[in-house]
């Protein structure tokens, strides 16, 4: 499992939230967040702003590059 993955997973469990409501939040198919979350499909760029444009709070350059606090000051 890749970085990316991980911080996606920390973003889930900051919301509390499972694969179903998590995938609801940022407008995909429960089965492809699954996937990623399995390391079977890469994080694209697509997943990466779409999870931004739902969680406003989250820092980018956290969740891409894994620089910086999760959330936004």
């Amino acid at each position: 499992m890749d970085e990316t993955t991980q911080r996606i997973k920390m973003i889930m469990e900051y919301y509390s939230m499972n694969t179903l409501e998590f995938s609801e939040k940022i407008r995909i198919r429960e089965a492809r967040l699954e996937q990623i979350l399995k390391g079977r499909q890469v994080v694209s760029l697509n997943i990466i702003q779409l999870i931004i444009h739902a969680n406003r709070e989250i820092n980018a350059d956290w969740l891409i590059l894994g620089v910086g606090e999760m959330l936004r000051n």
